[in-house]
Order: C-alpha cells, then structure tokens, then sequence
C-alpha cells in the first residue's frame, strides 16, 4: 500500500470522517474500500441484521456504473472464500435500475451488462478458452440473476450476491448500495416509502462521496 493508503485505512477504522485526496490512478479506492470491506466481513461475521452497510454515492449514474462493475470483480474474488451465509452482497440503485420483474427490465439489464467480463474468467480453463468470457442475465421466476455466459459454468462461477432490482435491493437487503445525489434527494422527500427511508438514510454504516469536489446547487 502507498502511504497515504495506510493512513486512510487506519483513520476510517478508527472512525473518523475522512476525505482521499491522491492523483488519478493511484488507489483511492482502494484506500476506502478495504476498512469498508473488512467492517462488513466483521458485522456479517456476527450474524448482523440485514441491510445497507455502505452506501457509494457518485455525481453520475455512468460513474457509479463503472465502479459497480469494478467492485462485482472485487467482490467475486473475496466472496469465493466465504460461505453463501458471509458474502458480501452489492447493487446498484438509481432512476434507471428496474423496479421489478417485467418486460424491459431484462432487456435493460441485459445491455448493461454486454460487454462486462466474467468475473470467473481463467486462462489456464480450456472452457474458458473457448467462451466469449462475458455474462448474461436469467429470468428466474419473480428475480432476476447474473450468470456466467456457459451454463456449465454455473456452480464454478456464482454471481448471487449482486442484486439487479429495486425490488431485491429493498427486499433481500443489500451491503454496498451504489446510487447518486438525485435519488437520495428523492428518498429523503418521499415519505411514503418506508424501506426506502430505511435503505438510504438509517441503515449505512458508511457514506462514501466519489469525486466530492464536484458537488454544489441542490445536490451539494
């Protein structure tokens, strides 16, 4: 880890708000990421309740998009050490996530994820050699799951942990929720939507602001 990596990741365990500032490409991330990570295997560890334990708030849903691509390979990497019951689950919520099962929703979900490469990827496999390494999205009963692009694949590479619904976020629970200035503004004003309020104001744990210099106006 670079300095300033360890200094973060000390500074955020020992619960202090804390701001990351470091040249493109250096590991900010990375910096917040592991004592977020490491809290949640803790909590998850304890037999906690459900719920949002982090919530990452970028100023763009192309932004949180990319992120939340990158940290579903992260988290494939760690969750595979764990039991179903320990892993840590992620989604992403925002105007334009399906809110539920029906007839867009797969198609939406499906270009999302066309160019996403299997988080099980591996060289050295011959099966893996042979597949276009990508991922596809499955209509299973009242959800939807990601799934490897080879159905042979589907006990090597599981991909339960991600939540693609509105529906599964507020329902199943969710650790790292991935969303945006304008839909927390909507939830704080909603009062009609309970679980909402619950996912997004009373839950997390942690609040992470992804390029906060950017943030004014309304939404600042």
């Amino acid at each position: 880890l670079y300095r300033f990596q360890e200094r973060t990741v000390r500074t955020i365990q020992e619960g202090h708000d804390t701001v990351v500032t470091a040249a493109t490409g250096r590991g900010k991330t990375e910096a917040w990421l592991i004592p977020i990570l490491d809290r949640i295997l803790e909590r998850k560890r304890e037999e906690d309740e459900q719920g949002v334990k982090a919530m990452l708030i970028y100023p763009t849903k192309a932004l949180a998009q990319d992120q939340f691509k990158r940290l579903v390979q992260y988290l494939y990497r760690i969750n595979e050490k764990w039991p179903s019951s320990e892993q840590i689950t992620i989604g992403i919520y925002d105007g334009d996530t399906p809110t539920n099962v029906n007839a867009n929703a797969q198609g939406y979900l499906q270009s999302s994820f066309k160019y996403f490469e299997c988080p099980g990827r591996n060289e050295e496999f011959e099966k893996c050699r042979t597949c276009g390494q990508g991922v596809r999205i499955h209509h299973a009963g009242q959800r939807y799951e990601l799934q490897p692009e080879k159905r042979q694949c589907l006990d090597d590479v599981p991909l339960d942990f991600i939540r693609l619904t509105k529906h599964q976020i507020l329902s199943e629970g969710v650790d790292i929720l991935l969303t945006n200035p304008d839909t927390i503004n909507r939830k704080l004003v909603n009062v009609n939507a309970p679980d909402g309020h619950e996912a997004f104001i009373y839950e997390p744990e942690f609040l992470v602001f992804d390029e906060v210099h950017t943030y004014d106006g309304l939404f600042g």
